[in-house]
């Protein structure tokens, strides 16, 4: 069986940095990452994530809770925050809220229980009062996305789709015959609830 020296020697590296890239930790070139994971896979070797989380006091997980696994948006989703954990030696745990507040809240929290280092939801329908109580309660960092939190900014990350969609110029009420029309598709497309007027509100915009 192989072990991280065997690793180390086959990526010419120090058992250090091998350390260092399957825990994420430090300042490792990107050449040199892949030198370690490529040293990984030929030698067969698996690192043991059981002992790595006790000696280090971390479990090496991601947590992603999202509102459903529905529609082409969420699976792009899913293998985006896949190969980005991966990449950086983290296992990825996925759970989904099942379109309620309550699941939602309670996916997040089993993932909590789990001791993932950071966890990043994904949130239809839960309220901000919510997603504060959330925030403070556990003890990992929790990542919003696609929310505008305003008592927690810096930990959210959204899109302003109104100003992306329609820009100024882009956009006729005329009756003249359109060249593309924008249809809203809540289920694949979700837009952020926190939106001040909302996509929906104009898809019958026409491009031109």
């Amino acid at each position: 069986m192989a072990t991280m020296l065997d690793v180390s020697i086959r990526a010419g590296v120090s058992k250090a940095t091998v350390s260092r890239v399957l825990n994420g930790t430090g300042q490792v070139k990107e050449s040199t990452r892949q030198q370690v994971f490529k040293a990984m896979e030929e030698l067969g070797y698996r690192p043991n994530f059981l002992a790595r989380s006790l000696a280090n006091q971390t479990s090496n997980s991601i947590g992603l809770v999202v509102s459903t696994f529905d529609g082409f948006y969420f699976g792009r989703l899913l293998q985006q925050a896949s190969r980005q954990t991966e990449a950086w030696g983290k296992q990825l745990i996925v759970t989904d809220g099942h379109d309620t507040p309550e699941r939602e809240e309670e996916a997040v929290q089993m993932l909590a229980d789990r001791q993932c280092d950071a966890i990043i939801l994904y949130t239809r329908h839960m309220s901000e009062k919510a997603i504060m109580s959330l925030i403070n309660s556990i003890a990992m960092p929790l990542v919003v996305i696609n929310r505008d939190v305003a008592q927690a900014r810096e930990r959210c990350v959204f899109f302003e789709q109104q100003e992306a969609a329609f820009p100024g110029r882009g956009v006729s009420d005329y009756p003249g015959p359109p060249r593309y029309r924008l249809h809203h598709r809540p289920d694949a497309y979700p837009y952020r609830p926190g939106s001040p007027a909302g996509l929906p509100q104009r898809a019958d915009k026409t491009w031109y």
